[in-house]
């Protein structure tokens, strides 16, 4: 038996209920914009002290994401849809120390709205909940760096430093050795204080 919280990516309900049932502690919503099904009663069965929820911004599925990205304003909606969902998982009975909150960084986001939404990430700190970024490796790495996916380590740290820099508190990495040297790092700088 791992001594690890187990998370769960789905957007079925019934994935959800069997990894609760086989001991997930948290589920990370990935239904979005156009969710069909509706993990929050899930969740709330789980009990007060029961699994997380990761609130992720999307919209469409794997094959159809790319075509719809047309936003009339990308920060606003995507806080507008957080927010909505965080307010229904409350009203069912899932505490707000259970939720996270993920602005789903290059899903249904063309390279250069994703760039704008990691720029912007600390203004969803507004909505009052810890905010997960998930950028390992991501398209827009690509886009800016014109490199291939096994070569964006570097520009993975850049991103995870800047989102943790701007209030995340939790990133979705593929290096974990790499980017907890960043992580830390970067803490240790925003900690830091002019010595005596």
């Amino acid at each position: 038996e791992l001594d690890v919280p187990i998370s769960v990516d789905t957007r079925k309900s019934e994935v959800a209920r069997s990894a609760v049932e086989a001991g997930a502690s948290m589920i990370n919503d990935t239904g979005g914009e156009d969710a069909t099904e509706d993990l929050t009663d899930t969740a709330a069965a789980s009990g007060p002290d029961g699994v997380a929820v990761v609130v992720m911004h999307s919209r469409g599925t794997a094959e159809t994401m790319t075509s719809l990205t047309a936003y009339d304003d990308l920060v606003g909606q995507v806080a507008g849809f957080l927010g909505r969902r965080a307010d229904s998982l409350m009203a069912a009975g899932v505490g707000p120390d259970r939720i996270v909150l993920d602005p789903g960084i290059g899903f249904a986001k063309a390279a250069g709205q994703s760039l704008v939404l990691l720029k912007r990430i600390g203004e969803l700190a507004d909505l009052g909940f810890p905010l997960l970024a998930g950028t390992s490796r991501k398209s827009l790495i690509g886009a800016v760096l014109d490199v291939p996916t096994a070569r964006r380590v570097y520009g993975t740290a850049a991103t995870v430093a800047w989102a943790v820099a701007q209030g995340v508190q939790i990133v979705r990495v593929h290096d974990i050795g790499a980017m907890t040297q960043v992580v830390q790092m970067t803490e240790a700088i925003k900690a830091a204080d002019t010595p005596g």
